[in-house]
């Protein structure tokens, strides 16, 4: 049959089946490669509504998702031996569906259980990563930081505190007199034998720092017991703060707990900063047709998934 055709028929047939092969291994390319590992194409389109209208932002966004899954849970696995099970995945796609999870409820919110699933894998490994972390005493893990923060709700201070009367509110040569007798070391009991009418002595009775205030929090925590202590209002004026007594557990005697308390402070941005190592030293290519993998505004060192803009 080739034989009785004209050259350039047979030509033309020739570029037409070197083009159809060419759209076809496009089609096939992955939409990134992270690691040496393909992500196929199927699994990006499987993170929208086929009957939805993807944009190239939108699309960016669900390649860089699964960058970021792959990423997370390859490295969670090898660092730490962390995987989800089922039972863990399914109680956190519920609690991000609401318990309506349903795929005419997903596709009402404009998401595919495919997305969802991604999203609610990666919020077991965040919360189980938080602990590996902390407890590891990874980089940004401070237990000092910790401790105080503990104690700033766990323990207990008696303070004395000195103000200006109602009536001395406005002078502020007598504050900064007062200000000044702190600073050369007179107490607070001295300050009102001197001054008696211009200022009220006070018992705040004994509280965790936190209760006594965010003025009065720094020095029911940290203050030298006996010693005072001047603070400037911040509508005006000065007082004297004394803490009396403190009843405060020593580091060891709560490690556990100020652990704990680590966990729930410090462990998400501990989680962050190791993620964004991930990102950074990932070897990433993605498909020209999607985007690029680059920094973008607002990311700062960290790369994402910027889209084509032509």
């Amino acid at each position: 049959m080739d034989d009785i055709l004209p050259p350039v028929l047979r030509l033309i047939a020739l570029l037409v089946g070197l083009t159809l092969v060419v759209s076809a291994c496009s089609g096939s390319d992955p939409a990134a490669t992270v690691n040496g590992i393909p992500i196929e194409q199927a699994r990006l389109e499987a993170l929208h509504e086929s009957s939805a209208p993807v944009t190239d932002d939108e699309q960016a966004s669900n390649l860089f998702l699964l960058i970021l899954h792959q990423l997370v849970t390859a490295g969670a696995e090898e660092e730490f031996g962390v995987t989800v099970t089922k039972a863990e995945l399914d109680a956190a796609f519920t609690a991000r569906t609401g318990g309506l999870g349903a795929d005419a409820d997903l596709a009402g919110r404009d998401v595919t259980r495919s997305r969802v699933l991604l999203e609610a894998e990666l919020d077991v490994i965040r919360g189980r990563l938080e602990e590996e972390l902390v407890r590891s005493g990874g980089p940004g893990v401070d237990f000092e930081s910790a401790y105080r923060d503990f104690l700033a709700v766990n323990s207990r201070a008696c303070l004395i505190v000195l103000t200006l009367a109602d009536t001395a509110l406005g002078d502020e040569a007598l504050a900064a007199a007062v200000e000044r007798r702190v600073e050369d070391g007179e107490g607070l009991e001295a300050i009102f034998a001197a001054y008696p009418d211009e200022t009220a002595r006070f018992d705040l009775g004994c509280h965790s720092p936190l209760e006594h205030g965010m003025e009065l929090a720094p020095v029911a925590l940290d203050g030298e017991l006996g010693r005072s202590y001047a603070r400037r209002h911040e509508t005006g004026g000065v007082y004297v703060a004394m803490v009396t007594e403190r009843d405060a557990p020593t580091a060891d005697e709560v490690r556990g707990e100020v652990v704990e308390f680590a966990i729930e402070k410090q462990g998400p941005e501990v989680f962050n900063q190791w993620a964004a190592e991930l990102l950074i030293r990932a070897e990433v290519e993605v498909n020209d047709g999607i985007g690029s993998w680059e920094p973008a505004p607002g990311t700062g060192d960290l790369p994402t998934v910027v889209a084509n803009t032509g």
